[in-house]
């Protein structure tokens, strides 16, 4: 596992575990040990980290910089999905919600691959719930109560999911709650948001 995605990690395992002061803390390490990232991984990685809550104290100035380079990946590179739902999160977290909304339909476009060992299902589970939250906050109901219902149920089928440890899940997790909390009205809780 690579440095970038050892951060990654433990800033969502923080996050699930609820310790926002530690998850800050954490996300500002990550900011200024990678500021400047060239590479899409790399900075997807930081930028999920910084991404996963919204009370994450990053800067997000930084942040968005991160999620631009993530996704500069090609179309036909392995974390293309990745980058581009990360950049749709970013500019959720920003308020741009007619842009999140399209960056999210762009990852939902793509051919979904049941084989890519479950990377394609994680980033159909976090656009799907940041097209519900953008679609929310931009008064289209409908169509956010659709997605939030696609994103469940995606989620349904995601095998073994008590067990899988991965960061793209603890990220597909947290979007589907924070989506679940916004459009139900919900707190937000860590547990699955699955269930």
């Amino acid at each position: 596992m690579s440095i970038y995605l050892r951060y990654t990690t433990l800033g969502m395992e923080l996050a699930e575990a609820g310790d926002l002061k530690g998850y800050r803390e954490h996300c500002a390490k990550a900011l200024k040990r990678f500021p400047n990232p060239t590479d899409p991984v790399a900075a997807m990685s930081v930028a999920a980290c910084c991404l996963i809550l919204p009370a994450s104290g990053a800067n997000p100035e930084a942040v968005a910089r991160l999620a631009d380079i993530a996704a500069s990946a090609p179309p036909k590179h392995w974390a293309w999905g990745l980058g581009q739902d990360c950049k749709a999160l970013s500019e959720y977290r920003q308020g741009r919600f007619a842009k999140a909304e399209e960056y999210s339909q762009l990852v939902l476009s793509r051919p979904f691959n049941p084989f890519d060992r479950g990377r394609g299902l994680y980033v159909r589970i976090r656009a799907q719930a940041v097209l519900a939250m953008a679609s929310w906050q931009l008064g289209q109901s409908n169509v956010a109560r659709s997605a939030l219902a696609k994103s469940m149920e995606s989620a349904k089928s995601v095998p073994g999911r008590s067990l899988e440890p991965g960061w793209e899940w603890l990220f597909a997790q947290g979007s589907l709650r924070e989506a679940k909390a916004l459009i139900e009205n919900q707190p937000v809780m860590a547990k699955d948001a699955a269930k």
